[in-house]
């Protein structure tokens, strides 16, 4: 099951919706522990009681409802989930719609007040209603079959599974084996007393599984389900604040089975400036647009402090000023202070800057309440409170803000220049940084409209080539011209050969020829690939194979169950990859679809048997899937979004495999062999974009390095532990590379001696940094570099550039051996 973490406080923020969407069959299938011994349950009956021989039991019960949705020919609805909290502040309820209308064998309309999928039977549409101006789409399956029809890729853009996605009537009416987790021998189920539901009688079955009791509410009269009582046992556990009870219940009311249904209803009516894509372009996330207060006077709000002085926000004028809006009863804000307490140490003798721990408690929350909480917390900070009667509304109002903890950043001049809501900022490092770039002058609010201006920019690029192939106008990129060429410190390049026939250079990458002689392997002109031998002549290419719309831009080696090399061939937001044998035989085009984005493929051994299997990262919800090389999907992991890259990590040679994804959410996540998620990384607060794993066998700890993108939009190679804290950091320079480029890699320059990092920047700059991220030589080219990789001719270690003057070859040396 998949539930947020984290629960806001309900005063300043909504319920999280995605704990009561939970309409998933994954929710029932926690079924497994055998040894499970149900408590007693006062109104109901055990399974084929001996008193009552000829009562069916629950799992007959519901296996004729099964059976009637089985065979039924329509079915339609207008079911909600509702989701109720107690807590001490009260009972907070949200309901989600979730209505179903369905005919066989492919039409069906599926509501939901966040998303909509439609099929007439020719066509099927789908639309994010939060993107009002986007609609897929696709050609509807011959028959809906669940699991497949959450598989098609206009549905998967959609939904997720573990999250609201796949509905329990859907899996009554199209699923091969609905509910089998329910029904199996071993599971514990009782017959309760029948009830009245809206006026119908109701047989009520209860099942126990590892999430606690599932109780179905199905009519007696027609076997149609009525009423579905969700197990909340995990959900308390998982909700981070005071709960004294939780109820999650499905209603499906109107609900109908074979009743004629009308044709309109699957009728697709589109809307004012909707946009045909192929694929969903999310646009910039709204908490990064400029507040509405940026740049404008501090709001009038009476403060005082612990020695009862009272002043006005707007007039503290001459220092800046950072304030954490704070209060005692929101367990977020008291969990984030420790961090804010450490920011406003590294400025206690600042006569520039003071920090302000600002209470929006109550006032029948006393001066000596806050003092002794904070005491008690052992934090040691400066703080005040908002005068009024309703601190919290008033500032609320005053501040445009949300949610609490909130920072705020005054200039001298007493002007807004930041604002963040949520305690996900790590303020001891964040605030600080933002203060010193006001003390140098900076103006954070022109940046923040430049940025916010950019991402617009970039978002409507993005939307326009989501329409249609034959776009091709792009938004300019922040470019880089190249440095002026200069040698590394620490490495002796002497040039072996360049080759300038190849007039469009990509990535490249070391393979082997028919006696296992070394090969290079080159992109050319994203369809071509082309392959030299070690004095750089040109020995064959192999773009004939791929169709006429095909792209390239990436290049992966793997191994064949026998143990020859096998290569794959891909691009970034294509599509379709390609997988070739040894002797560069096109072995696989996949997805068979053309309604995907791939952004990455690994080949990597995941059953360990010797040979790849092929991992897949895609674009936007698709997430990873994991195929064989005869184009077998053996598993798929929806829970990571736009995976950009793909690691294979071993804790052994042999140990188990994990992946670990570098993805739209901001972090890294580890996958296990199966597909499964385990802990995910999150690196302080940065958007991760490439991963590396040093494959050094010299050095038994985990070596992981990322190139990361701070909020400010920095650049950084970060060395990271496997539970993820930063060890490292390395700053790049600033700018876009023109083409798709593999930027990161971790490489051993000179045998037999310990490998580094390598990081390409659109400068021409090939940075050098070793393992520990002490040691940084760097490259300067001279050229706008394309793609790069190290590899050995015979027992010489070599360095492969691709840049705007064809492919280089370098033999790579320490200076101190030949000096």
């Amino acid at each position: 099951m998949v539930f947020p973490n984290k629960l806001r406080n309900p005063v300043t923020a909504k319920w999280p919706m995605g704990m009561a969407g939970m309409l998933v069959i994954a929710l029932l299938a926690s079924c497994g522990d055998p040894h499970t011994s149900p408590d007693a349950i006062v109104d109901g009956r055990p399974d084929r009681a001996a008193t009552e021989p000829n009562q069916p039991t629950a799992k007959e019960i519901l296996a004729a409802m099964i059976e009637k949705y089985r065979r039924a020919k329509t079915y339609s609805d207008t079911a909600f989930v509702q989701l109720t909290l107690n807590t001490p502040e009260g009972k907070h309820q949200e309901q989600l719609s979730i209505a179903v209308t369905f005919a066989r064998p492919n039409r069906i309309r599926l509501a939901r007040q966040d998303f909509l999928v439609i099929s007439d039977g020719q066509k099927l549409w789908g639309k994010l209603l939060h993107l009002a101006d986007q609609v897929v789409v696709a050609q509807a399956p011959e028959k809906i079959v669940v699991p497949d029809f959450y598989d098609n890729q206009a549905i998967s853009l959609l939904m997720q599974p573990g999250i609201e996605g796949h509905s329990i009537q859907l899996d009554l009416l199209a699923a091969d084996q609905p509910l089998k987790d329910l029904r199996q021998s071993h599971l514990k189920s009782r017959v309760l007393e029948p009830a009245r539901h809206e006026g119908r009688d109701c047989h009520r079955l209860s099942f126990r599984t590892a999430a606690g009791d599932v109780v179905f509410w199905i009519d007696q009269e027609n076997s149609i389900l009525r009423r579905l009582e969700y197990p909340t046992d995990e959900l308390k556990k998982s909700i981070n604040a005071v709960v004294d009870e939780v109820t999650m219940i499905a209603e499906f009311r109107d609900a109908q089975l074979d009743l004629e249904i009308d044709p309109q209803v699957f009728f697709w009516k589109p809307a004012e400036k909707e946009t045909q894509v192929r694929y969903f372009v999310p646009p910039p996330d709204p908490r990064l647009a400029p507040h509405p207060l940026l740049g404008q006077p501090a709001a009038q709000l009476t403060i005082h402090s612990s020695s009862g002085a009272k002043r006005q926000l707007a007039d503290l004028q001459g220092k800046i000023i950072v304030i954490d809006f704070w209060a005692t009863w929101c367990h977020f804000c008291m969990e984030a202070m420790p961090k804010f307490a450490a920011a406003s140490q590294k400025f206690r003798d600042s006569q520039e800057v003071e920090f302000l721990a600002v209470s929006l408690d109550s006032p029948d929350v006393t001066d000596q309440d806050l003092a002794a909480q904070l005491q008690k917390s052992g934090l040691d900070v400066t703080w005040s409170r908002v005068a009024g009667a309703d601190p919290l509304q008033t500032t609320l109002d005053a501040f445009q803000l949300e949610a609490i903890p909130a920072y705020c950043i005054l200039d001298k001049q007493g002007r807004v220049q930041f604002v963040h809501e949520g305690g996900d900022l790590e303020s001891d490092t964040k605030l600080p940084e933002l203060v010193n770039k006001i003390l140098a002058g900076e103006d954070l609010t022109r940046q923040a409209h430049q940025e916010w201006a950019r991402l617009q920019k970039e978002y409507a690029q993005k939307l326009r080539l989501a329409q249609a192939d034959e776009i091709t106008d792009t938004v300019p990129i922040q470019r880089a011209e190249p440095k002026e060429r200069q040698e590394p410190q620490d490495f002796l390049l002497s040039q072996l050969w360049n080759n300038s026939e190849l007039k469009n250079p990509g990535n490249l990458m070391m393979g082997s020829g028919p006696q296992n002689e070394p090969q290079v392997v080159v992109v050319d002109g994203l369809h071509d690939i082309v392959l030299l031998n070690t004095q750089g002549k040109i020995i064959a290419r192999h773009g004939e194979q791929l169709p006429e719309q095909a792209a390239i831009s990436f290049l992966r080696r793997g191994q064949s169950d026998d143990g020859r090399p096998i290569y794959v061939a891909g691009g970034a937001g294509v599509p379709k990859f390609f997988v070739f044998d040894h002797q560069w035989k096109l072995l696989l085009a996949y997805p068979p679809e053309d309604t995907a984005q791939v952004y990455d493929v690994l080949p990597v051994d995941l059953d360990g048997d010797g040979g790849s299997e092929l991992c897949v990262g895609y674009f936007n919800e698709a997430g990873v899937h994991a195929v064989r090389l005869d184009g077998q999907r053996l598993w798929r992991n929806r829970s990571v979004s736009s995976v950009s890259d793909l690691e294979a990590v071993s804790d052994g040679k042999e140990g188990p495999v994990q992946l670990l994804c570098a993805h739209s959410f901001g972090t890294l996540d580890w996958l296990d062999s199966q597909g499964q998620s385990l802990s995910p990384i999150r690196v302080a607060n940065r958007a991760v974009t490439h991963v590396a794993v040093a494959d050094s066998e010299s050095d038994p700890d985990l070596q992981i390095a990322a190139v990361t993108i701070d909020p400010s939009q920095r650049r950084s190679l970060v060395g990271i532990s496997r539970s993820g804290e930063m060890q490292w950091q390395h700053l790049l320079p600033p700018g876009e590379h023109e083409s798709p480029i593999d930027m990161l890699a971790f490489g051993e320059l000179v045998p037999g001696q310990p490998g580094y990092w390598l990081v390409a920047t659109a400068d021409g700059t090939l940075h050098i940094v070793s393992q520990d991220g002490q040691q940084i030589d760097r490259l300067a080219t001279g050229r706008k570099l394309f793609g790069f990789t190290t590899g050995r001719f015979d027992d010489q270690g070599v360095l492969l550039i691709s840049s705007d003057q064809g492919v280089t070859a370098y033999a790579v040396d320490k200076k101190d051996k030949k000096e």
